[in-house]
């Protein structure tokens, strides 16, 4: 193998495939990168076996090869040099990097003992643009679980129908959801891992590609940004039916500024940390107060400015909810939906534009 690249093209590759990369004792060949050089082009391959990462650039190929580099000392170097131009040569499984002023030699392992990462072929095709798809998940990802014991909460919903594509994810404390209308016909639903989106949403805003395009299958999915492509298990299973807890009406509303209410959910969390980040949530006829408490600190009251229509009400949240379902929503200002003091808080974006978004708090009991 003997090939010359652009130090900038092979550095971005390589911050973009090396970051899923996990050394291990067991298999130490999920420690390496796999070069690919052939047709005048280099790939780059990555995979922890549940994910994996393809990323493609031109390169002036002398002779086609492949080999297999552990993906920290790679990115190091080659993020380190300041030369436009890199060669690569290859002696037996090791590669000799040069550089007009530089040259080292890294040990590599045989690259036919990289696992491969599967290819699909399916009719399942989705294109979208990149900045809806990228701030339609941001939107959804607060709410997803971290808790990998239940592996389905850990995932986003997708569920593709007719000209529409719905996003939802839940820890079962809130919930958040979303549609985009799509032009397919296409009918599919699948979970992917929110850690998986995470990925994208990182790849994506390396690369600014005008779309992203999804190919799914019954077991994978592949995301194709640009000159990248994320492969990815999906999360076997039944989505939780959630839709029964979104209020089908509200008795209060009201519409206020988010940089407002954020600014006193950050003063009201300083008070409930140690009252599991309980705070409360008064609405009477023209404000809305937070109030929160601890016997070790303190109280604290705000009072917001808002348009409110409907019943007063009070209700106890999760001030680290409220404040991430807030932080979510691009919109300047936002809506509250009550109901019930024991039933879910909505918080939606202000506007028919926006209507589509929900996102669902469920109630403290106070």
């Amino acid at each position: 193998m003997k090939v010359s690249l652009l130090q900038q093209n092979i550095d971005t590759g390589l911050s973009i495939t090396s970051r899923i990369v996990q050394p291990t004792n067991s298999l130490p060949i999920l420690g390496n990168i796999l070069v690919l050089v052939e047709k005048g082009s280099i790939e780059l391959q990555a995979t922890n076996l549940e994910l994996s990462i393809r990323y493609n650039m031109p390169a002036k190929v002398e002779v086609e090869g492949s080999c297999s580099l552990p993906a920290r000392l790679f990115f190091d170097i080659v993020h380190s040099l300041n030369d436009d131009k890199i060669q690569l040569t290859s002696n037996k499984d090791n590669i000799i990097l040069r550089t007009d002023g530089f040259e080292a030699e890294m040990n590599g392992l045989n690259a036919t003992d990289f696992p491969q990462i599967p290819e699909i072929t399916t009719k399942n095709t989705i294109t979208l643009p990149y900045e809806v798809f990228m701030s339609s998940v941001e939107e959804i990802l607060p709410a997803v679980s971290i808790d990998e014991s239940r592996p389905i909460l850990a995932g986003v919903l997708i569920n593709i129908t007719k000209k529409e594509l719905l996003l939802a994810g839940t820890d079962s404390y809130r919930l958040a959801q979303n549609k985009l209308m799509i032009d397919s016909d296409k009918e599919i639903s699948v979970i992917v891992p929110a850690s998986t989106l995470s990925e994208v949403l990182r790849v994506a805003s390396i690369l600014s590609p005008e779309e992203i395009t999804m190919q799914l299958s019954e077991t994978e999915i592949i995301f194709e940004i640009g000159q990248a492509q994320i492969i990815s298990q999906l999360i076997e299973g039944q989505y939780p039916d959630y839709k029964k807890i979104i209020p089908e009406k509200s008795t209060t509303q009201i519409i206020l500024e988010k940089k407002e209410l954020t600014r006193a959910i950050k003063i009201a969390s300083l008070f409930s940390r140690e009252n599991a980040h309980s705070i409360e949530l008064v609405v009477d006829a023209r404000e809305l107060i937070i109030n929160s408490k601890a016997s070790d600190v303190g109280t604290n009251s705000s009072k917001i400015p808002a348009k409110v229509s409907g019943d007063p009400i009070t209700m106890n949240v999760n001030a680290k909810y409220l404040l991430d379902a807030a932080n979510s929503i691009k919109s300047d200002i936002l809506q509250l939906l009550f109901t019930d003091k024991l039933e879910p808080c909505v918080v939606k974006p202000e506007g028919k534009y926006h209507s589509d978004y929900v996102h669902i708090i469920m109630p403290l009991r106070s």
